[in-house]
């Protein structure tokens, strides 16, 4: 017995990638809640996607981070004081429309910063009481929109200060307790060739 057309059709399943997409969100709204996390969507999008995952102190290490790598509109991060490290910094790098990324009191090196150079859409940028050094500055040459940088308490020298020369939109550096010296952190400060462009602030 041949099925009338409609019925055909009736019999095929319809899985809505809004659903699927919107199930797999909260799925991750969930898990990372559940590890003492705060996430922030777009209301104002039909698909509120979310924008803001705050996971400072929270209970997440690497392999938690994966589930990262779908959030391709977020634009805040906070991983600061978790367990993460190098090897978690992967399931970052795809995030291009990141604006804002904490690592600060993490056991990011300089081997993590290579996982940063592709977001360039960054202009504030937390590395405080992580263990890299001016070698691995070099990682940020291409983050041109970088506008705010805190280097506080990590072991970068006068020659690492070197490699953030290029960043002319750079307006604040904290360098506070660094193995810089003053005249050095003095020296670097950018000067201010028209109006429309202000020197940079450094804390040292």
């Amino acid at each position: 017995m041949r099925l009338p057309l409609t019925l055909c059709f009736a019999l095929v399943p319809c899985f809505s990638p809004v659903v699927a997409a919107s199930g797999e969100r909260d799925r991750i709204i969930a898990e990372f809640t559940d590890r003492g996390g705060r996430l922030k969507q777009d209301e104002k999008r039909p698909d509120k996607p979310i924008v803001n995952v705050d996971l400072h102190r929270a209970a997440v290490a690497d392999k938690e981070l994966a589930l990262l790598e779908g959030l391709t509109e977020l634009q805040t991060l906070d991983l600061s004081y978790t367990k993460i490290t190098d090897e978690g910094l992967k399931h970052v790098r795809g995030l291009k429309k990141l604006k804002t990324l904490a690592l600060h009191g993490t056991a990011v090196t300089d081997k993590g910063l290579v996982h940063l150079q592709e977001l360039t859409n960054l202009d504030t940028l937390f590395l405080a009481e992580t263990a890299v050094t001016g070698a691995g500055l070099k990682c940020l040459r291409k983050l041109t929109r970088l506008q705010a940088l805190e280097l506080d308490h990590t072991r970068i020298g006068d020659a690492g200060l070197a490699n953030l020369a290029g960043l002319k939109g750079l307006r604040r550096l904290e360098l506070a307790h660094c193995a810089r010296s003053i005249c050095s952190a003095a020296a670097f400060r950018l000067p201010a060739p028209s109006a429309c462009r202000r020197p940079c602030r450094i804390r040292a």
